[in-house]
């Protein structure tokens, strides 16, 4: 797994106006199961000493996106 530093974040957070609604896109594309799943809320954590994000999900549905699938097979 690869860490987002917070300063990253701001950066690509500033490219965007204020009032943006932000997506999550939440997958598991390894092997056959190719799973997306919906986000059913997010939550910043206030009560750390790093920044939090918790994304709650709700059961996967298959990931079939064609533009996802297209961009498969040209690799």
């Amino acid at each position: 797994m690869t860490g987002l530093k917070t300063k990253e974040l701001i950066e690509y957070l500033k490219r965007y106006k204020g009032d943006t609604q932000v997506s999550f896109l939440i997958a598991n594309v390894e092997g056959d199961t190719r799973l997306k799943y919906p986000v059913k809320g997010v939550f910043g954590i206030t009560d750390m000493d790093t920044p939090a994000i918790m994304i709650e999900v709700v059961d996967g549905e298959p990931l079939d996106d064609p533009l996802f699938v297209e961009q498969e097979g040209e690799l």
